[in-house]
């Protein structure tokens, strides 16, 4: 039987930019540290170890670094969460738990079993779910119903998606380009420019895949 391989070639500039290491204080550059996950999966920024709820953390590190694009991409890296393949590109089979609710675009009145937010807004239909990730600082995957903090639509699950926000202190910018066989080319590029110190931030952000 003949395989076929799909290449990928990829490629990072970056402008400018800072990176953090959070180390207690009298700790040395040798020494093991474990960077704290914070997470807002109880609608209010705590600690990953204090929150009581099975979930995963996607960092924005781990979804450049495995070249995850969307939803679907991203089920690969999450445990009990799927994201089958459907007839039609309007639906979206995702279960967590092996839970899920199969609707049709049109029927209105469904609901799906998984609710997706982005920064806190939620995607009312399936076929809204599964867009490109875009400028994303983590993605929350939690397991098991969560009426009581995130509404209906969430019996099996919710996937909250928080992107980066503008920084009011640096200019800065990124860009990445994918290229590889079967025509793959995957353009992402951002602009960070501050306006007012520490008051006010544009960013910019622009991603395209053909």
């Amino acid at each position: 039987m003949k395989k076929n391989t799909f290449l990928i070639a990829a490629v990072m500039f970056t402008v400018s930019g800072t990176n953090s290491v959070f180390a207690a204080e009298g700790d040395t550059a040798d020494e093991q540290v474990i960077e704290e996950v914070l997470v807002t999966a109880t609608r209010r920024t705590e600690s990953l170890q204090d929150v009581p709820i099975s979930i995963s953390v996607v960092s924005a590190e781990d979804i450049i670094g495995t070249g995850t694009i969307d939803i679907k991409s991203l089920s690969n890296m999450v445990p009990n969460f799927v994201f089958a393949e459907s007839p039609n590109q309007g639906l979206s089979f995702m279960s967590i738990r092996g839970i899920y609710s199969r609707s049709e675009p049109s029927a209105i009145g469904l609901d799906q079993s998984v609710g997706v937010y982005v920064d806190g807004v939620f995607h009312s239909r399936q076929f809204n779910a599964n867009a490109n990730m875009g400028d994303v600082e983590r993605v929350e995957v939690l397991r098991g119903p969560q009426g009581t903090l995130f509404g209906r639509n969430t019996i099996s699950g919710a996937i909250n998606i928080t992107t980066k926000k503008p920084d009011t202190d640096e200019f800065h910018g990124d860009f990445s380009l994918d290229v590889g066989d079967r025509n793959l080319a995957h353009a992402r590029g951002g602009l960070n420019i501050p306006l007012v110190a520490d008051t006010l931030a544009i960013k910019l952000f622009a991603e395209v895949r053909e």
